[in-house]
């Protein structure tokens, strides 16, 4: 590729917290990439090392040197997508590194398929030394295109297996869903590609391109690194994500990623869909036993309560859906807990005052869980 002015700018987005001993290596295979157009920004997330004296020394060729005085994640993302110009957004760490040709095979993808939003490539996990200690067709990132229904199911009902810093996105696609984004820990990458998802396609090279230097503890330990604290937090934000896009996915799109889940196969009514809604978070309780209360909640949330039809929402669960009744009737087909099986038993019975009693201990529940937590 040639002449710069005309083609798309790609913003590369690297924060850098105590990694003296990675960063150079990091920021000179962006330098040295074949595409022609790339913006570097790298921000120094309040490193206590020697992490921002090396980064200056690439004063002539890094695009943006940004310094903040104290770590804050939240402040250096914010600051880095403030500072980007391109019409593409990638990002990076300050400890990883890519094949030189990756920006350049990435954009042949998207600039040759409108209908893709994001690009990834495969992933391999490299040592303090960068050798290669698992090859990417041996990690959870050696994924194989797919649709993009296929997509949002795979990721809603499993776990992310999509490399963060493989990812190129286009510009109004991140933006878009920016403004989505929630404060996860453990589970915003896997949040993040469902959004992109929303918005359209995704396409994986299926070459490894990125090398992810893996630290399973210490103080640079990565993120997902198996940790109690990190484990606790991952079932709460798998079963935040759960019930955030089972509940407010519209109602077509969810008909096509999942409807081979479906009770009733034909469902297409607003009124079906919500009964299908309800089953699909049952689905998941049987992964994420947590989300269990999750399911009696969207139960008693998606109903009118009065004497003469208790349930005016979800009609079809008590009257002419077979599909549903058998379902729901003595729990045939519903695999809950035994305590929070008895309360969907007493909602579907139509008990107005065993009903509110259920609620009434469902509110509780919440209650003692935010105290907890």
């Amino acid at each position: 590729m040639n002449n710069k002015e005309k083609i798309p700018k790609v913003s590369v987005l690297m924060p850098c917290y105590n990694h003296e001993k990675y960063v150079a290596r990091s920021i000179e295979c962006i330098l040295n990439q074949t595409y022609p157009n790339i913006e570097l920004i790298v921000l120094d997330n309040g490193s206590t090392d020697n992490s921002y004296e090396i980064i200056k020394k690439y004063s002539g060729q890094i695009t943006q040197i940004l310094h903040i005085d104290e770590n804050d994640i939240t402040k250096c993302g914010s600051l880095l997508q403030e500072k980007a110009t391109g019409d593409y957004i990638a990002f990076t760490t300050s400890d990883d590194c890519w094949a030189l040709d990756k920006i350049e095979k990435q954009m042949n993808v998207l600039l040759n398929n409108s209908n893709v939003k994001a690009c990834f490539t495969w992933a391999a996990k490299i040592d303090e030394n960068y050798n290669v200690v698992q090859k990417a067709e041996e990690t959870e990132f050696a994924a194989k295109n797919k649709t993009r229904e296929q997509w949002l199911e795979k990721l809603i009902m499993g776990a992310n297996c999509l490399s963060y810093p493989s990812a190129l996105i286009e510009r109004n696609c991140y933006f878009n869903i920016v403004v989505r984004e929630k404060m996860y820990y453990q589970l915003n990458d896997k949040f993040r590609w469902i959004n992109v998802l929303l918005e359209g396609d995704i396409y994986v090279i299926e070459e490894t391109l990125t090398y992810m230097l893996w630290h399973p503890n210490g103080n640079n330990a990565n993120m997902s690194a198996p940790t109690v604290g990190n484990n606790i937090r991952t079932i709460n934000e798998a079963i935040d994500i759960a019930k955030t896009f089972v509940e407010n996915m519209q109602d077509e799109l969810f008909i096509r990623v999942f409807k081979k889940h479906f009770r009733k196969e034909n469902a297409t009514t607003h009124e079906q869909v919500l009964c299908e809604r309800f089953f699909m978070l049952m689905k998941l309780a049987e992964s994420v036993p947590d989300l269990e209360q999750e399911v009696i909640s969207f139960y008693y949330r998606n109903n009118t309560y009065n004497e003469n039809n208790i349930f005016p929402n979800l009609i079809p669960w008590k009257m002419d859906e077979p599909s549903y009744k058998a379902a729901l009737e003595n729990g045939k087909g519903i695999k809950l807990s035994s305590g929070k099986q008895k309360k969907l038993e007493v909602l579907n019975a139509g008990k107005l005052e065993a009903l509110k009693q259920c609620i009434l201990e469902s509110e509780m529940e919440i209650e003692q869980e935010m105290l907890i937590g």
